[in-house]
């Protein structure tokens, strides 16, 4: 997304590339991307002294925890404990419990953490407590054994990104800035690229490609044939049949699934079981 910030005499164009990583509203300044965020496709005026304090306070927190939020965290999860229930990945497992409390673990770009549940008398839950779990490589559950957490570094530019626009807010006078966001048309590959990535990329990718009809549809097609986008063949697979699950599109993704190597074709096969077992269940239990 690109954000133009106006004043009388002057604009600065910022550009947030590389990995997106969430900002949650509790941590300090995160109100700056609240305003980015509001001004999309429309002109937000903001207190200049306002946005530069804000900026500040993220800049100084996104840098002191640079460290852990510059990764992807990724889980490997026995199911129930079963040798035959593994599961490795980003994303969210539920189920298990660690000192007798149920739990969730969750990873993806910049965090992995541990939530623990309590019951309440009508059968909901709630969280009681959020462990940051970035620093471990494994723990240990009452029931399902250990899960194993890994982590790849990303590109974690919005830091960087962050201190040019300081430079340029410190630099005017104005007591306003007008703020205006916008995106470019995404490629084929930043909608592979977000989706496999997760941290909310995946919402956004599925958008584009419901909205984007019968393209995007031919597009995803092409990409399951395309030698430089096979390292997004699962999330090309979970786009189509999540977006586009008709025959013809079905029948692509199996022709695909077949030209790959046998070690490649099973798990990808697993994949395709799962999604359009679910999405037909689905559909058959809306009377569809």
């Amino acid at each position: 997304m690109y954000t133009r910030f106006t004043t009388s005499n002057e604009t600065y164009l910022m550009y947030q590339d590389g990995a997106l990583v969430p900002i949650p509203p509790s941590i300090p300044g995160s109100q700056f991307c609240g305003y980015l965020g509001s001004a999309y496709e429309e002109d937000l005026d903001v207190p200049r002294d306002e946005l530069l304090a804000q900026a500040r306070q993220l800049h100084a927190y996104l840098s002191e925890n640079r460290e852990v939020l510059s990764y992807r965290y990724s889980l490997s999860v026995r199911v129930m404990g079963r040798d035959d229930m593994l599961t490795e990945g980003s994303g969210t497992v539920s189920g298990f419990t660690m000192d007798g409390c149920h739990c969730s673990i969750s990873g993806g770009n910049g965090e992995c953490y541990v939530n623990r549940y309590e019951l309440n008398e009508d059968g909901t839950s709630r969280i009681v407590e959020r462990i940051d779990v970035r620093q471990q490589k494994r723990i240990s559950t009452d029931n399902w054994g250990d899960i194993s957490i890994s982590r790849r570094r990303i590109d974690f530019s919005f830091p960087d990104q962050l201190a040019e626009c300081i430079e340029f807010l410190d630099s005017v006078s104005d007591v306003k800035v007008t703020l205006y966001s916008y995106d470019v048309a995404p490629s084929l590959r930043d909608v592979l690229q977000y989706y496999a990535e997760g941290g909310g990329g995946e919402d956004w990718a599925l958008d584009v490609c419901n909205q984007g009809g019968d393209k995007w549809r031919q597009d995803l097609i092409g990409a399951l044939s395309e030698p430089e986008l096979q390292q997004y063949l699962g999330s090309t697979i979970q786009l189509l049949l999540l977006c586009f699950s008709d025959t013809e599109t079905r029948s692509a993704i199996m022709a695909a699934i077949d030209r790959q190597p046998e070690t490649d074709r099973n798990s990808l096969a697993l994949l395709y079981a799962a999604y359009t077992q679910a999405i037909d269940n689905s559909t058959s239990s809306q009377g569809i």
